[in-house]
């Protein structure tokens, strides 16, 4: 809303379009006016995720609550019967990467970017993104080998345990992040940028690789990096994240 993250659809150059970016800084600092009076008003603060309630309380100056956000178990849980394997040519290392491209916070496009690099240097990768929808600019992605769209949370969950690798380059605009708790609650090793919403997840950092926000290369070493893990290193992170996840893992009780 400040305008620090400016949508890819409006950097774009010409008089025109700075004129429209000039508009938006305009709206958007209406809509945090705005969104300013509705905090203000004498009700209660119930928030999800522990920064925003820091930071909610020290701009306030009022008590809020915080509601632990969750997945439902009956849909995110590891594969049964999961095995260590290597990955070859063959038996490529599947990466699965959760949410639209055009949503600018998604980071998406970093993640592509990486994972074209990783396969570029040699590391054997089936890329799979799950999107609500594909969209046209989804189509010229080549390096990516297969897409699933408008799945049920059920759809998701299978598509996830089929994986073995889950990469999320989100940027601070993220909320909770709960694409990325179905993927520690699957049992998948993870690659998560060191935004604010992951690293809250807990105090221990030991369940994921942490990337800088638009770090092509770091994420790109990341995932050659968990392609060369030994299996008892492997087996640790994976266990590590499911350790992690079981707090956020809800019954239908």
């Amino acid at each position: 809303i400040n305008g620090q993250t400016i949508p890819n659809r409006y950097l774009k150059r010409g008089l025109l379009n700075s004129l429209k970016l000039f508009g938006k800084r305009f709206s958007w600092q209406k809509k945090l006016k705005r969104i300013d009076k509705v905090y203000q008003l004498k009700t209660h603060f119930v928030t999800v995720a522990k920064p925003l309630k820091e930071i909610l309380e020290e701009r306030y100056r009022r008590d809020v609550q915080l509601c632990i956000n969750g997945v439902p178990g009956k849909h995110f849980y590891p594969r049964q019967n999961w095995g260590f394997r290597k990955f070859t040519q063959e038996n490529p290392l599947k990466i699965v990467n959760v949410g639209p491209l055009d949503v600018t916070f998604k980071g998406i496009p970093t993640t592509i970017k990486a994972v074209q690099k990783a396969k570029e240097n040699g590391i054997p990768i089936e890329f799979i993104r799950i999107t609500p929808k594909i969209i046209a600019e989804d189509r010229t992605q080549t390096c990516v080998d297969k897409y699933y769209e408008s799945l049920s949370p059920d759809e998701v969950g299978n598509v996830l345990r089929s994986c073995d690798v889950y990469i999320s380059n989100s940027t601070d605009g993220e909320g909770f992040g709960l694409p990325a708790i179905e993927a520690l609650c699957s049992g998948l090793v993870c690659i998560f940028s060191s935004i604010s919403s992951y690293r809250n997840f807990s105090d221990r950092h030991d369940y994921c690789y942490f990337v800088q926000e638009y770090d092509v290369d770091a994420t790109c070493k990341a995932i050659m990096d968990i392609y060369d893990l030994p299996e008892e290193d492997f087996c640790k992170l994976r266990s590590n994240s499911l350790n992690i996840s079981s707090g956020f893992s809800r019954s239908e009780e």
